[in-house]
């Protein structure tokens, strides 16, 4: 194989890992969507409803 060819296959990869690596910890630590079931929210949300939910306020700590 060409030099170059390896060298762009290496960053490509290089790429999708750090792509991935920052999707987990997105997902893990600072967002996540949540799929709303059973009839409980409503007339605010509905079965099967989807909602982004934040995750930073779980990591502060709040004195009452």
């Amino acid at each position: 194989m060409n030099e170059n060819v390896k060298r762009e296959i290496k960053e490509w990869i290089y790429s999708l890992i750090i792509a991935a690596v920052l999707a987990f910890t997105i997902k893990a630590f600072i967002f996540d969507i949540i799929q709303v079931s059973g009839i409980s929210m409503v007339p605010t949300l509905h079965n099967n409803d989807r909602v982004i939910v934040e995750k930073i306020s779980l990591y502060r700590k709040k004195n009452i």
